[in-house]
């Protein structure tokens, strides 16, 4: 696992260069703190910031590149139907019910229960990770990029309940 995603960022031009080549990975990838932090580096030369200049779709950005990173690592080793599920799920939380309702239908109410409880502890094991993190705007970033997951987590949580009754 050497590929860097600090050092594939650094080498792609833009975002959807980056998605794409972290995507083709399967989670393949170092991302511990260290390696949080080098991206981290990595996006604030690219796209200076400071806490009084603030460029709102750049922070956004920097969200998004944690995502990626975060879900492609929540994705290693799964069924490429669980994989376009949870992919759906992350760009367009509408999709919950429907995809859930299909991932169901497919694997069984408790095979997706279970998906769910390993999804939330590969999620709370990078949490970790960034919480090591030091304070400042890299751990700004990745704390925004992580907290969607458990924003949906919960909303998933609720359609799961919904569902078994």
């Amino acid at each position: 696992m050497s590929q860097s995603p600090a050092r594939i960022f650094i080498e792609t031009g833009n975002f959807d260069e980056f998605r794409e080549k972290i995507v083709s990975l399967n989670g393949e990838f170092m991302f511990d703190t260290d390696e949080m932090f080098r991206l981290g580096e990595a996006y604030f030369n690219r796209y200076p910031d400071s806490y009084s200049h603030r460029n709102s779709q750049e922070v956004l950005l920097g969200y998004e590149i944690a995502r990626v990173c975060i879900l492609e690592k929540i994705l290693v080793d799964r069924d490429r139907h669980i994989k376009e599920c949870l992919r759906s799920i992350i760009k367009d939380v509408s999709l919950v019910n429907p995809a859930l309702q299909a991932c169901v239908g497919e694997f069984g109410f408790e095979h997706v229960l279970s998906i769910h409880t390993s999804v939330m502890r590969i999620i709370d094991e990078i949490k970790f990770d960034i919480d090591r993190l030091p304070l400042g705007m890299v751990k700004e970033r990745f704390i925004g990029g992580i907290s969607i997951f458990y924003n949906i987590s919960y909303i998933v949580k609720l359609a799961l309940e919904a569902q078994k009754k």
